[in-house]
């Protein structure tokens, strides 16, 4: 799969949150689980408007990591690509994990 594609496939993702299709997948951490439902609506709203992309964080121009703050607390999203299967590396299925800095 080219760069331009996987970016695309990533952003899209990102934009629906939290609506994801098959046959991708959205993973959110244990330490997001427990927010109210307004914080981790925010939470996925500033994954959703992320555009701090820049080499420190997106060396491939892929799209595929970020980090924010929320309310002081350090947030992380990644992608990671897997075959159909979910046992191998592959591009199709992009799952999208968000979690806290500390869960990384």
């Amino acid at each position: 799969m080219e760069t331009e594609q996987i970016r695309a496939v990533n952003d899209k993702i990102r934009a629906n949150l939290p609506m994801v299709t098959p046959p991708h997948k959205v993973v959110i951490s244990s330490g997001l689980m427990g927010l109210e439902d307004e914080e981790l609506n925010s939470v996925l709203m500033k994954v959703r408007v992320f555009d701090s992309f820049d080499e420190s964080v997106d060396p491939h121009n892929e799209h595929d990591f970020g980090m924010f703050y929320h309310n002081d607390e350090k947030i992380y999203f990644k992608f990671d690509y897997y075959d159909t299967a979910l046992e191998a590396h592959g591009y199709d299925r992009h799952v999208l994990t968000i979690m806290t800095a500390d869960e990384y």
